[in-house]
């Protein structure tokens, strides 16, 4: 299947244009244009000739009008102009054209004033007529010519004929998954196999009911198959909807993780900050308690040191009057006046050595007071003061000591706090950085969700699983049981024949239906893999590609992890490119590809390789690619050119039309 030619009339930038695309040796068609020239409505073009949409338009609320403007302000109030898209399609030698027609009109005199008429879409082709035994020409109109175009161009999947490079990009990251599988078991017949099954069991159940009403006996079991059937249903339903939700919870997360890995992780940006906010507070009151410190110690050896040599002088003087024993001796004053003052009332005993205090002793004891009140003022307070000289004494040589052991405090508490400054001003500006707090926070939330959701579904998945595989046995054994009491049934008659053949096929229809499907996914998978595999350079870093039952993809490292949220853009688009060419292959699909700026996210050093792929694709399907002239670069012309049809639109920039397209190599 190939495009033929696309003829377009007054659609946007294209006022009168031709595009032909003939077959070569490699069937690719590179349309070179600069942006705003009409690439991405060549893609629009398309799919409104075969859809009515225009699924590339950027914003369709603010988008110019589908008719071009050039003719719109040459039109006269009430006069009316048509929009014409024909695309012509060569299946097997046989040439389909499809047809978009829409009528405007103007209905007052400025420019905006335009309304849609009517819109016509027909599609025409040549069958063969068995009556008149040669070919003749059909045309279908409306819903009809629709259904043609679904047969060829599924509208549900089109976004996988028809496309960007951010769509490559973000090919497995859609939700369309179930649009693929309807698609492919469509086109493929899965879908017809599927109704036949459906069909037969429903028929199966009608004679089942028959039976009962002609066989009484026969109730029992058919209540008990039929109470079996209904469970294993509901089960099944219930098995399959967690298991949906298991495997879309999965997709999302996926897809927020990919996005979230090339985010700042707000949260834990917030949570360092306050943490470095809290830590830095402490500091600045480290940093004010050293100060002080310093301070105190700045005054205490100020007032030491001024007075060091006449602490010594003092020192050495207490020192020789005790050597010359001019100093009092230490005598407990309180202690003999007690004494005393108890001998007067009485005999009493010394506290020390526990001898009488007769008269004589008595008399010593005051002797004894009375030169101590005769000693020196001065010579007391030497004796008092004696240790606290000594002590300031030891504390000044203590400088040097107790000098570092302060600085080196001060210090780290500066270092520290100039560390955690930096640090919290570097956290502060990873901050600002995020243009959109509260909706990263929002995504960020919904992943921890869904993890959680992923793991609960999990746990809740293995145990329908195992009431799935109950219900499922319970179902088989009912099935028997059934079959074997028809069997030993007296007397058969066509309803029991019908019922045992009804049961074989519906059987095998089931069974062949879940084959089928399981075939076509394993074929797919394996055709994706070898065809990744062998377009890209690197060509041992990934050993699978498995596509699930709602066919997501997923691309397996070599070391057995999941690798399609970490591949560059490039890889991306290559598998993009291999899973499209599977599933053409594999459902039937023998659609060519239309990509605008397939080389847009690709760097340059994949850019050559890239272009030897897309090369090597078009020798067995068509490729029109639309390039602007800055994505046409060098290493991509050496590759293509001489090797493919090439074009160059250019835009009367008065008219803002494409005013000329011309084949400039090939």
């Amino acid at each position: 299947m190939r495009i033929e030619r696309i003829e377009i009339e007054n659609y946007r930038q294209y006022k009168d244009q031709t595009f032909e695309f003939q077959r070569s040796k490699n069937d690719m068609h590179v349309i070179i244009a600069q942006n705003g020239v009409g690439k991405s409505n060549l893609l629009n073009a398309i799919t409104w000739c075969l859809y009515n949409e225009e699924t590339h338009l950027q914003d369709r609320d603010k988008a110019l009008p589908i008719l071009n403007i050039d003719v719109i302000s040459q039109m006269l109030e009430n006069q009316t102009a048509k929009v014409i898209v024909k695309i012509l399609i060569n299946i097997d030698e046989v040439t389909y054209e499809f047809c978009r027609e829409s009528r405007f009109k103007k209905t007052k005199t400025d420019n905006m004033s335009i309304s849609l008429a009517d819109n016509i879409f027909f599609a025409s082709f040549d069958s063969y007529d068995p009556i008149l035994g040669y070919p003749r020409n059909t045309v279908l109109e409306g819903e009809q010519a629709s259904r043609k175009v679904n047969q060829i161009f599924p509208k549900k999947v089109n976004q996988y004929f028809f496309f960007d490079n951010e769509q490559m990009n973000n090919y497995f990251n859609v939700t369309g998954n179930d649009a693929i599988k309807n698609a492919i078991f469509d086109i493929s017949g899965i879908s017809t196999l599927q109704r036949v099954n459906s069909r037969l069991f429903a028929m199966l159940q009608d004679k089942r009911r028959e039976l009962q009403k002609n066989y009484p006996s026969i109730e029992p079991i058919h209540n008990d198959l039929t109470n079996a059937q209904n469970h294993y249903d509901e089960v099944k339903g219930e098995y399959d909807r967690k298991k949906h939700e298991l495997e879309s919870a999965k997709k999302e997360y996926e897809q927020l993780d990919n996005y979230l890995k090339n985010q700042i992780d707000i949260e834990e940006v917030e949570e360092k900050i306050t943490k470095k906010e809290k830590r830095l507070k402490e500091l600045i009151d480290s940093q004010n308690d050293s100060i002080i410190s310093m301070q105190r110690f700045i005054y205490t050896y100020t007032y030491l040191l001024s007075f060091y040599k006449k602490l010594n002088k003092a020192k050495d003087f207490i020192h020789n009057k005790e050597s010359l024993d001019q100093l009092p001796p230490p005598i407990d004053v309180d202690l003999l006046h007690s004494i005393i003052e108890k001998s007067n009332h009485g005999s009493v005993s010394c506290p020390v050595c526990n001898q009488t205090i007769d008269e004589v002793a008595k008399e010593y004891i005051m002797q004894a007071l009375k030169k101590n009140e005769l000693t020196s003022r001065s010579g007391s307070l030497l004796v008092e003061h004696r240790m606290k000289i000594q002590e300031m004494l030891n504390k000044t040589k203590k400088f040097n000591i107790d000098k570092k052991k302060l600085l080196k405090s001060y210090y780290q508490i500066n270092n520290a706090l100039k560390e955690t400054e930096e640090s919290l001003t570097a956290l502060r500006t990873q901050e600002k950085t995020v243009v959109n707090k509260e909706e990263l926070k929002r995504k960020i939330e919904i992943r921890n969700r869904l993890d959680k959701l992923i793991k609960d579904s999990e746990r809740e998945l293995i145990k329908k699983e195992y009431l799935f595989e109950s219900a499922q046995k319970k179902l088989n054994e009912m099935e028997e049981k059934y079959q074997s009491y028809l069997k030993k049934m007296d007397k058969k008659g066509q309803l029991e024949y019908d019922a045992l053949i009804l049961n074989h096929l519906y059987d095998l229809g089931e069974k062949s239906e879940k084959n089928v499907i399981a075939d076509f996914r394993k074929e797919i998978s394996e055709k994706t893999y070898n065809q990744f595999v062998s377009l890209i350079w690197k060509k041992h870093t990934y050993s699978n590609v498995i596509v699930t039952d709602d066919y997501s993809v997923d691309l397996i490292h070599k070391d057995g992890y999941s690798a399609i949220g970490s591949t560059s853009a490039a890889e991306r688009s290559l598998l993009a490119l291999a899973f499209t060419n599977a599933m053409h292959e594999v459902s039937g699909f023998e659609n060519p590809l239309v990509i605008d700026s397939p080389v847009g996210r690709v760097s340059d050093i994949n850019r050559k390789k890239f272009a030897e792929v897309l090369l090597s694709l078009s020798r067995d399907k068509q490729l029109i690619l639309l390039f602007t002239p800055d994505e046409y670069s060098k290493d991509i012309a050496d590759v293509l050119d001489g090797n493919v049809q090439k074009y160059k639109a250019e835009m009367d920039a008065e008219t803002e039309s494409v005013t000329f397209v011309k084949k400039v190599g090939g």
